[in-house]
């Protein structure tokens, strides 16, 4: 993807994510956590949809290697006829792991039924 499309891309997902949490703070039915919350789910899904179709992607071309602890990817560049670090993928999927599980622990202590928090975290490991 050229570089312009890649930050225009981050430009946009950066403003949804503060266009969810500024309607939250405007609209008098949102509390500051359900708009918390739809920001982080939204900035979680677009990097799991990006790091899971990328690592999909490259698995299924059969040019991606991993190590036995997940870091570093390797990805095979034919131009250069070697493998190359690719951990941006793997680590956007992580990423995207690491704050459902987040969230999930701020759930717990700001959700009234208590199971919805844990059921989360449960179902993110």
């Amino acid at each position: 993807m050229p570089p312009l499309w890649v930050k225009i891309n981050y430009l946009i997902s950066i403003l949804a994510v503060i266009a969810a949490f500024v309607v939250s703070l405007a609209t008098p039915g949102f509390t500051v956590f359900l708009g918390f919350s739809i920001s982080l789910w939204l900035l979680a899904g677009m990097m799991f949809v990006y790091g899971a179709g990328r690592v999909a992607l490259d698995v299924r071309q059969g040019q991606t290697f991993f190590s036995a602890w997940v870091f570093p990817v390797y990805t095979y560049n034919a131009k250069k006829q070697d493998v190359v670090k690719n951990n941006q993928p793997a680590a956007a999927l992580m990423a995207s792991m690491i704050l459902m599980i987040f969230w999930a622990a701020l759930a717990t202590a700001w959700i009234t039924p208590v199971h919805v928090g844990v059921a989360v975290s449960i179902v993110v490991e």
